[in-house]
């Protein structure tokens, strides 16, 4: 079976699992999706970005995190949150 970085991608495009995404219908092996970015869906040719006030630590999220209280990001795919300032 065809890997990429180590990743299985059990059939081209159908079976790219959530996390995860062909770059073609007819690819025969699957990546994951990079930090700040998710894939819900099976049989992905992309990755969505996570939205602002979420974020996706690791490579291969198949969904996003809601910041902490206290914490922010304010831009699309993020991989972390920041820590709010408050003023005195």
């Amino acid at each position: 079976m065809p890997t990429l970085n180590g990743t299985r991608c059990a059939r081209p495009l159908h079976f790219a699992r959530p996390g995860k995404y062909a770059d073609t219908a007819a690819s025969a092996a699957c990546s994951k999706c990079s930090a700040g970015l998710y894939q819900a869906r099976n049989g992905s040719t992309g990755c969505d970005d996570c939205g602002k006030g979420t974020f996706a630590k690791d490579a291969g999220s198949s969904h996003c995190e809601n910041c902490a209280e206290g914490y922010f990001a304010n831009a699309t795919g993020m991989s972390s949150c920041q820590l709010c300032k408050h003023e005195k």
